[in-house]
């Protein structure tokens, strides 16, 4: 690992989202600025794709060769077990479906129509240019720096943790969903989803897989099948059941690459 590597990422990619989406927050707050104009949209991208620019920037700046050859290929690596790709695309429906079956919610999942759950492709398309991509950083370069450092259900929790907190700045934004979310519970999502993406990177090999998984996620919110990030006892316990499934996972795939 070159921690000087790690924390140039971290510091850079901290430093160029936080600049943009609090100058957001601080126009929104000053100015005549309004949510969904072509200004507000052009900070709120710019400060989301650091992760992404700033992975891209350093690999090209500090990696070897081969190095650089692997892991640009690992971003388009998709030539993979079909059964992979169903995983990817469909446990964020299956935990965010759950979810509302479980919190009484089943009449909202029941009056989801077939035009509903055709919209998850086109939202698919559109969650990995605006979040899928991010995983170049997180579960690509951040991670590769992190995986030696400890077992790997750890450097999960810390990759999943990081992604979590660099989300804070949304959640003073006007117009983005994560103005009605409760920010504990939201960053145990990040941990929670953060566990699976790791499982399906060390499966496949392949940030693209990554890439597909977290647009995803994205894409089973707007479809309305996601967890309601807020503070009651349900939603904690059904978070920190999935954290566990995560780990024993996690755990599992250890045991069996060391053999």
């Amino acid at each position: 690992m070159s921690v000087k590597l790690f924390w140039r990422y971290l510091a850079a990619t901290f430093l160029v989202t936080f600049f943009f989406q609090f100058l957001l927050v601080i126009l929104l707050a000053t100015t005549a600025l309004r949510a969904g104009g072509g200004l507000y949209w052009t900070l709120l991208v710019l400060g989301g794709s650091a992760p992404t620019v700033v992975a891209v920037y350093l690999v090209l700046r500090h990696d070897r060769q081969t190095e650089k050859r692997n892991f640009f290929k690992s971003i388009v690596a998709f030539r993979k077990n079909p059964g992979w790709f169903v995983f990817a695309l469909f446990f964020p429906l299956a935990i965010g479906g759950l979810y509302r079956l479980m919190e009484d919610d089943a009449q909202g999942l029941f009056d989801l129509s077939a035009s509903d759950l055709l919209m998850f492709i086109p939202a698919l398309f559109l969650g990995i240019l605006l979040g899928g991509l991010e995983e170049v950083g997180w579960r690509g370069l951040l991670f590769r720096e992190l995986q030696y450092q400890g077992p790997l259900v750890v450097v999960a929790l810390l990759t999943g943790g990081i992604w979590g907190l660099w989300h804070i700045p949304l959640f003073f934004i006007e117009g983005t969903a994560h103005g009605d979310y409760a920010f504990l519970p939201y960053f145990l999502g990040a941990l929670m989803y953060g566990v699976f993406l790791t499982y399906i990177l060390v499966r496949t090999r392949s940030i693209g897989m990554a890439i597909l998984s977290h647009a995803a996620i994205n894409a089973a919110a707007s479809i309305g099948l996601s967890i309601v990030f807020r503070h009651d006892l349900f939603t904690y316990l059904y978070l920190a059941l999935f954290i566990l499934i995560g780990y024993f996972l996690l755990i599992q795939y250890e045991k069996e690459a060391s053999h």
